[in-house]
């Protein structure tokens, strides 16, 4: 019955409706082929029978041209390679038949397999949905099979953590004071270990404390990411001048193509001439390990900073202490990680702990949306959030300062003081007037209370008068605004 639909709608013309494409695209390779080769389905429908290898590589050359980041491109690619091996998805057809629960079996797999959060788990079916909507839109297949695959729950966490300037100070120090990290191929390694020595070859990558240090430093007070830190020349420093400054230059396939100007700290800028003194304006600024390195060079330097600062410690008891504590740990107790990426979020959060405006910060973190800045790159420390429920004004009936409703002769709380030295009469006449005026006005509007501090201010409605709070027995000033 279908090849007869198929026949009929192929002679006049018309395209195919959607029941009988869906059935096309669930054919085997070998039927398709067939119906290809006696002109009963266009050629473009032969998709379904390609190995699906083959529309994968279209795929990652079509999100090149179009300004995707290359390092991007092929983790999605990656992602969905890893699912088409575990899915058994080797063509289109292979999809078509499997569908969203093929899919999710696979994407399973790969958490449970590599212990992945729900997170990154959702972010290997959407980039095969992705491949999928592409393969709808080039025409290449009727429908997308895969686009009502189950997403599960991310819940808002942090990943990484920011350090706060203590720790930086020391994993700065430490860096430093550490000479040469050498990074070995495992035979280099391996003839290392064995022999005590370098291997022709063996040697993949060496930095000195100082270069590690001064890259922390830089990432710290520029915010800017591993890739940024990488391009940049002597050149594109200004050290000079009352207004030093680093020149970061767009790239085409970046996450931020836009060229800007980030100032930079005197005390910087100093360390920085000290740095690139012995350097040719061309020469790179900085020298990086490859990127799956820049992790655990970081978070040596971090476990050498650590130990050094529980050996500080005055007594076994002040030691053991400082073991149990995640200063300086590369996981804190919020499970939140280190890595060299979180050199970035603290700058960020530094600048919001310091007071600055999102509307600035993100001209020095390159975020075009403040909502970026603030949901990924600005984590307040416990003692930060510490500090914040200090500025809380202290209510405890034993310690807070009498609001008079119990005793009319206690004195009122200090920001009323003004108020107070007004003339009495005069004062509680034109405040008692004021509000006797709005309880009666349907359109009278409150205003905030004179008496802010130890109970909160409310806003009612127009027409709706609250009871009178009172301080010493003086009413509250209400009038039109």
């Amino acid at each position: 019955r279908s090849l007869e639909l198929l026949s009929q709608q192929r002679s006049v013309g018309t395209p195919l409706s959607g029941e009988l494409s869906a059935w096309v695209d669930s054919l085997s390779a070998s039927v398709v082929a067939k119906l290809v080769k006696i002109n009963l389905i266009e050629t473009s429908r032969a998709s379904s029978c390609e190995p699906l290898a083959q529309h994968v590589d279209e795929y990652a050359k079509w999100r090149l041209q179009q300004g995707k980041h290359e390092k991007d491109t092929r983790t999605v690619i990656d992602r969905i390679n890893r699912v088409c091996q575990l899915a058994g998805f080797n063509s289109w057809a292979d999809v078509q038949l499997g569908g969203s629960s093929a899919l999710e079996a696979a994407i399973g797999k790969i958490q449970d397999a590599d212990g992945l959060t729900d997170r990154t788990r959702n972010r290997f079916g959407m980039a095969f949905n992705a491949f999928g909507n592409w393969m709808v839109k080039r025409k290449k297949a009727s429908h997308n099979p895969v686009r009502g695959w189950q997403r599960l729950r991310e819940f808002d966490r942090d990943y990484r953590r920011a350090l706060d300037p203590e720790e930086a100070r020391r994993l700065i120090i430490a860096a430093e004071a550490g000479g040469i990290v050498v990074g070995r191929t495992n035979k280099g390694r391996w003839h290392f270990e064995k022999y005590g020595k370098e291997m022709p070859g063996g040697v993949r990558w060496s930095l000195t404390g100082e270069d590690r240090a001064m890259l922390y430093l830089t990432a710290l007070h520029t915010t800017l990411r591993r890739g940024e830190l990488e391009r940049l020349t002597v050149s594109h420093f200004t050290l000079t001048g009352p207004e030093p400054a680093v020149r970061v230059v767009g790239k085409r396939g970046a996450k931020n193509r836009e060229t800007r100007l980030i100032p930079l700290k005197s005390a910087t800028a100093k360390r920085l001439r000290e740095y690139f003194v012995d350097k040719v304006p061309a020469a790179p600024a900085f020298r990086l390990p490859p990127i799956y390195d820049t992790a655990d060079m970081l978070r040596n330097d971090l476990a050498v900073a650590r130990r050094t600062w529980i050996d500080e410690g005055a007594t076994a008891e002040e030691r053991a202490r400082r073991h149990q504590s995640d200063f300086l740990a590369p996981v804190d107790a919020e499970g939140r990680k280190v890595d060299f990426h979180c050199l970035r979020t603290t700058g960020a959060t530094w600048l919001d702990v310091g007071g600055v405006a999102p509307s600035i910060a993100k001209n020095v973190t390159g975020h075009r949306a403040e909502s970026t800045l603030q949901r990924h790159y600005q984590h307040a420390s416990r003692a930060d959030t510490r500090r914040a429920v200090d500025v809380l004004p202290d209510i405890d009936p034993t310690s807070a300062v009498a609001t008079g409703t119990d005793d009319q002769a206690d004195l009122p709380p200090e920001n009323l003081t003004a108020f107070l030295t007004a003339p009495a009469s005069n004062s509680i006449q034109r405040n008692q007037t004021a509000y006797d005026k709005n309880c009666n006005n349907e359109t009278g509007k409150r205003i905030q209370a004179l008496a802010v501090g130890l109970e909160p201010t409310t806003c009612g409605l127009e027409d709706r008068c609250s009871i009178q709070l009172s301080y010493a027995s003086y009413p509250l000033f209400y009038g039109d605004y």
